[in-house]
């Protein structure tokens, strides 16, 4: 008789089959799951940029979202009044190229997707109907804001007993009391081009521009050609001839002769700051950044530009900033429009502007309201974060609603050399500022030689009042 097997034959079966069981469950356990498919794998967005903040934004965000979205993302540099090149898919310039840009026929206009979503609705004025379209059409999306802000050296202010000035007649009257008692010129210099177009028009819209509200507005009839006229700054719009020697334009050059006496000549605001000369001036959030006030506990805070006579502050809008556009030559016109939603959207951009390392102004008034505490980022105390806030709404979302924007006509560049070689020859050389700008005046009428009603309509379509 044969001795019995220690694993009998049902007992070897079932212990075979769970064997098979667990090996086959460990083979499921140890599969990994299949990721889904990135939208835009393979895909190269070719972006032209100008060095600066813009193009951090655009390393860090950028980039960060094409990864997301399996694209790749090269970035070439440009500046202003360069040609876009035929190889690039989205280009970012400065507010003043518009013009040139579509009249060079370099861009394309945004999609529906963009412009008919709630989230464009709910940009600020400005960009919707001035700074992103040009006519009819709507071209570009805010990449970076720019503001211009009042910086002030809260210390010295605190010492003296003084308050930031609420006028431009206010402004100077403390520039000389304080250039009086420190025995030194205490205003920033206004040493490059762009610092001067900023002050000089800042100043004019103060004194040449009637504001206009949102209530005002619609008392008036549709058609109201008044309602235009309110519009035009640089230019009439209805006989297209310069502005310039209007008493406004001429209040506001007189008043930057006048702040010459307190000004510092050589250098930048930042170092006019930071040698401790500088007292207070005109300044965009760049400026800001580059102080530092988180390392200097209670030395700087920020206030609104003076106001008009009226009680307004009517800020110039467009000096500064960058906008972004799709190219008509782009490759991947979708994947370049997907990325530029993305980054004007309320959630990317609620980042930017809270990083004071992209020096980037609001766009949109939930970008004051939502997630307040991020402006803390700034490094100012309570006090000092709610007058940043308070500065930036006035600067960027203002009770008149015909505030001027630089100038974005095709020659944009030409008549904006004109014109601040004459500021320079009032500034540094003492010129009559009358004469300067009937003179200035004089040069704009002929600089473009297009017949009269061709170069009003091109000024008529900059402002968004004719399609």
């Amino acid at each position: 008789m044969q001795p019995r097997s220690p694993f009998p034959r049902q007992r070897f079966t079932i212990f075979a089959l769970v064997l098979l069981a667990t090996t086959i469950g460990c083979r499921k356990a140890s599969v990994t799951p299949t990721a889904p498919p990135k939208p835009f794998t393979g895909a190269t967005i070719n972006v032209t940029v100008p060095d600066g903040t813009a193009r951090l934004l655009l390393e860090r965000q950028g980039k960060a979202w094409a990864l997301a979205n399996g694209a790749t993302l090269v970035l070439k540099s440009r500046r202003e009044g360069d040609a876009v090149p035929g190889d690039v898919d989205i280009v970012a310039f400065n507010p003043a190229e518009m013009g040139r840009l579509v009249d060079a026929q370099a861009l394309a206009p945004l999609p529906e997707s963009i412009t008919g979503s709630g989230s464009w609705t709910q940009l600020s004025r400005v960009y919707q109907t001035r700074l992103l379209g040009w006519g009819a059409a709507t071209y570009a999306v805010p990449l970076v804001g720019d503001a211009t802000i009042l910086i002030y050296r809260a210390d010295l202010f605190a010492a003296a007993n003084r308050k930031p000035p609420d006028s431009f007649a206010d402004f100077l009257e403390l520039a000389k009391q304080f250039a009086t008692e420190r025995q030194q010129p205490c205003l920033p210099p206004l040493s490059n081009v762009d610092a001067l177009d900023r002050e000089f028009f800042t100043v004019a819209a103060a004194f040449m521009v009637k504001p206009l509200s949102d209530s005002e507005l619609k008392k008036r009839v549709g058609n109201d050609p008044a309602i235009a006229r309110t519009y035009g700054f640089h230019f009439d719009v209805e006989t297209g001839k310069p502005r310039l020697t209007e008493p406004g334009f001429g209040q506001a050059l007189e008043w930057l002769s006048a702040s010459q006496a307190h000004r510092i000549k050589n250098g930048t605001l930042v170092e006019a700051f930071e040698s401790d000369r500088a007292v207070f001036g005109l300044g965009t959030l760049s400026d800001l950044a580059a102080l530092k006030p988180s390392s200097h506990p209670k030395r700087y805070a920020v206030a609104p530009t003076p106001a008009a006579a009226t009680g307004d502050t009517i800020p110039y809008f467009g000096p500064g900033g960058v906008l972004a556009a799709v190219t008509k030559s782009a490759k991947v016109p979708e994947v370049a429009a997907a990325m530029l939603r993305h980054l004007s959207d309320l959630p990317a951009g609620l980042e930017i502007v809270h990083s004071p390392e992209y020096a980037a102004a609001p766009y949109r008034a939930a970008h004051m309201n939502e997630r307040p505490d991020g402006w803390y980022n700034w490094g100012f105390d309570k006090p000092g974060t709610d007058s940043l806030r308070y500065a930036l709404t006035k600067a960027t979302d203002p009770r008149a609603i015909n505030a001027p924007s630089r100038l974005r006509i095709r020659d944009e560049a030409k008549y904006r050399r004109l014109l601040l070689d004459g500021l320079r020859e009032v500034l540094d050389k003492n010129a009559d500022p009358a004469k300067t700008l009937q003179a200035i005046a004089d040069q704009w009428e002929t600089l473009d030689t297009r017949p009269a009603s061709e170069k009003k309509d091109e000024y008529l379509r900059s402002l968004n009042l004719k399609r």
